[in-house]
């Protein structure tokens, strides 16, 4: 299952439109790049989309300006509500605070913010092939946990509902990205651009590292990903005036639309010996699995995962990482493996392919971590050295 050249995502829910309060009467859409959530949005509401760009503001049906999100052309308190999907990752450090309080002073009542959940950004980085600086294939600057998104709003913002959507990653996905990341392996890119000296030719690792990394990423455990959220993106409504917390104990609902009305049920999470499933017994039959979510409310918050992964009539796959203790320990700036468990992790991949190379492990242990459990397996396999950043 090679992958050559990784394909990143297009990052944010495009159905950001589904989430938006029915009491916002006035939507800002900031940084609207192209036309599908902004001219998606109900008729009869005001809506306005902002782009630094007049081309992109051509496909924009409704009301349009042009300008920036570290100073938007507004008075304060202009919008019920103030939405950035894709944005936010977007915008370099010296502008970054600048810009969550300008989104802060033009809403009333609401902030919604799309954003790539817990992306390993690490993992996208090209070399550029002129002035061989690295970058991020998609000029991300930031990540976002949980910890980072409860904490992006200035005082008087509460976080009320998360929602996990974009794609699905698959244990292969999410291994062969964090192993660039952690041993420094660039990949090329047709069409990122170099953020330093505006050249397109951008550099990978060579094609030996690229495959064995395929290789490696294709033979840990799967069990060893049940912890790393797989779904890509993270949509966030905050409130001005968020309500006062009514659970002191976290409660599990499945939820469904039909007919054009939503209904919610009661939802028992059952533990087997190789995963958690959700139980709905009263659920209606037949659900489309697009109509259906799982939530979890807890302290005032909802956490929504949609499209759960049905086993069976009436039961569901419940994802270890989406419980709501778990989740709120979810950051971005802290490794999910530690130096010793990395080493480990690598062993195991190695192990499956190679089960008569003697004294690996011990080898490994006696080494710092990642890189020198990547140097021993190297030298092992005859392989060689290679740059670490």
């Amino acid at each position: 299952m090679g992958q050559g050249t990784p394909s990143l995502p297009t990052v944010g829910p495009k159905r950001s439109f589904e989430f938006t309060p029915p009491d916002a009467r006035s939507i800002l859409d900031v940084g609207c790049g192209d036309d599908y959530i902004t001219n998606s949005l109900p008729n009869g509401l005001y809506v306005v989309g902002l782009n630094i760009s007049l081309e992109a503001l051509k496909y924009i049906a409704t009301n349009r300006a042009c300008g920036s999100i570290t100073r938007l052309p507004f008075a304060p308190g202009s919008f019920d509500l103030v939405m950035a999907n894709d944005v936010m990752e977007h915008i370099p450090e010296r502008d970054y605070r600048e810009s969550l309080l300008e989104l802060h002073a033009a809403a009333s009542r609401y902030i919604l913010i799309a954003v790539p959940f817990m992306e390993i950004l690490d993992g996208f980085l090209t070399r550029c092939g002129v002035c061989s600086r690295r970058y991020h294939i998609n000029h991300h600057y930031r990540s976002f946990g949980i910890a980072e998104l409860k904490g992006l709003l200035p005082e008087g913002w509460k976080p009320t509902t998360f929602v996990f959507s974009g794609l699905d990653l698959t244990p292969y996905e999410i291994f062969s990205r964090y192993l660039r990341a952690i041993l420094g392996i660039t990949i090329s890119s047709e069409t990122a651009i170099c953020p330093w000296c505006g050249a397109r030719a951008s550099l990978g690792a060579e094609q030996t590292f690229q495959s064995l990394i395929d290789i490696l990423a294709q033979h840990v455990s799967p069990q060893e990903a049940l912890f790393h959220p797989h779904r890509s993106e993270c949509l966030v409504l905050y409130e001005r005036k968020s309500p006062c917390p009514s659970e002191t104990e976290p409660t599990l609902r499945i939820s469904y639309s039909r007919n054009g009305s939503e209904a919610s049920l009661p939802a028992n999470p059952v533990a087997t010996e190789e995963e958690m499933i959700v139980e709905a017994p009263d659920l209606p039959h037949p659900i489309p699995p697009s109509h259906l979510w799982l939530e979890w409310k807890c302290g005032g918050i909802g956490y929504r995962y949609p499209r759960p992964i049905s086993l069976s009539n009436h039961k569901f796959q419940l994802p270890l990482w989406f419980s709501p203790h778990y989740l709120e320990h979810l950051s971005a700036s802290r490794a999910f493996w530690s130096d010793r468990e990395g080493a480990q992790f690598l062993f195991q991949a190695v192990r499956s392919l190679f089960p008569n190379v003697p004294q690996m492990q011990k080898e490994i242990e006696l080494r710092k971590g990642f890189r020198g459990a990547w140097r021993t397996i190297l030298e092992r396999l005859g392989i060689g050295k290679i740059g670490m950043k």
